[in-house]
């Protein structure tokens, strides 16, 4: 079975989640890596306060948007948000990158 490329929410509902998206990931994100075309692999702070708001947030995501596969990789060092797409939905990673800066590092790192 293929999920459709489509989201549910109006433009603003949209806007709005991005704008949240970039407001959190900002906070926790202190590196990101894309290890695939169609999978970006965020490393989050060592504070794991916000760990339950962007499970949250992914999971509204998953709501509108069924296609994005979103994981939490525990390793000894570092844990890690990972977000994946199909081949045809890449330019939502890039934005995301773009929401980041693009740079690789955040928070000092």
């Amino acid at each position: 079975m293929r999920i459709p490329l489509a989201c549910t929410l109006d433009e603003g509902d949209a806007l709005a989640q991005r704008r949240e998206w970039r407001e959190l990931l900002v906070r926790v994100v202190v590196r990101f890596e894309r290890v695939a075309a169609d999978t970006l692999r965020l490393e989050l702070t060592q504070d794991r306060a916000e760990l339950p708001a962007i499970v949250a947030l992914a999971q509204r995501e998953k709501t509108c948007c069924a296609f994005f596969r979103f994981s939490v990789e525990v390793e000894v060092e570092a844990v890690s948000l990972v977000m994946g797409v199909p081949e045809d939905a890449v330019a939502l990673l890039d934005d995301i990158e773009g929401l980041l800066g693009g740079a690789g590092e955040l928070n000092g790192s």
